[in-house]
């Protein structure tokens, strides 16, 4: 049961990070910022679709793209 409890915490940690991290790479991204304007489209989303050279040279989905169905 410990190491249940350890990895949640874990998680919970990492979660806690990322929900800091993310409105700080938006803030810092123009691109971000202008696909926010769109309406429904919020920090998680802006991230994942923004042009992958923006972000520190990453992108959440490496290909973006191949979401793309049809």
């Amino acid at each position: 049961m410990n190491l249940l409890l350890a990895g949640r915490e874990a998680l919970m940690r990492e979660c806690a990070r990322l929900h800091r991290l993310i409105p700080k790479a938006v803030r810092s991204d123009s691109a971000c910022r202008l696909l926010m304007t769109m309406p429904g489209i919020g920090p998680v989303s802006a991230l994942t679709f923004a042009p992958p050279w923006t972000i520190s040279g990453n992108s959440c989905i490496p290909n973006p793209w191949a979401l793309i169905s049809g």
